[in-house]
């Protein structure tokens, strides 16, 4: 994984376009003969299990089976390593869903699972992609339990408001998510 000098994740987010535009590369476009099909799908099955897990998340909302398949597994077997990754992909399903269903549940445990090792300007950069998302309307204790378990949570929330120009609406946004983050972490930490 990728990460600029001053931890950000623009890097991250360029590196897996990239990754994701040289493995479309491979897929097979529709009408081909199935024994090209077979020889294309052999490389891109190469190619999967060394791409990130944001790049794979890209490729499997853009329709692509394989890759589908492939993050499906990795979520199973908990291997997903970018909370970004899952963030996309629960992004996604808050435009299509208004309910939280399981899948929405296993990547927001996954979320919640990586963010401890997620860097402070990483877990901005994913609040900041998510902000203008359903989620944030709609799920403000998505947010809240990934910042629940990060040890930077003041400066993840200073950096945020740093980024949104002190703009009112974003302060008190993220100062009630924080407020409910840390409620989450007094009561693990009473019970």
């Amino acid at each position: 994984m990728t990460e600029r000098a001053d931890g950000g994740s623009t890097t991250i987010y360029q590196t897996a376009q990239q990754q994701a535009g040289e493995i479309s590369a491979f897929i097979p476009p529709r009408g081909i003969p199935v024994e090209e099909r077979k020889k294309l799908n052999s490389q891109v099955r190469v190619l999967l299990p060394l791409a990130s897990d944001l790049t794979i998340a890209l490729l499997m909302l853009h329709g692509h089976d394989l890759s589908r398949r492939e993050f499906l597994a990795r979520l199973k077997e908990q291997r997903i390593e970018q909370m970004e990754a899952a963030f996309a992909v629960m992004e996604n399903i808050s435009r299509i869903y208004h309910y939280r269903n399981p899948f929405f549940t296993q990547l927001h445990e996954s979320a919640v699972r990586c963010a401890p090792e997620t860097s402070v300007d990483r877990m901005v950069d994913v609040i900041d992609k998510a902000v203008i998302s359903p989620m944030s309307r709609d799920d403000r204790n998505v947010f809240a339990a990934v910042l629940s378990v990060h040890p930077q949570i003041d400066e993840i929330v200073d950096h945020f408001i740093e980024r949104k120009g002190r703009n009112a609406w974003y302060t008190d946004w993220i100062n009630e998510i924080k407020a409910m983050a840390d409620a989450k972490t007094e009561a693990a930490t009473n019970s």
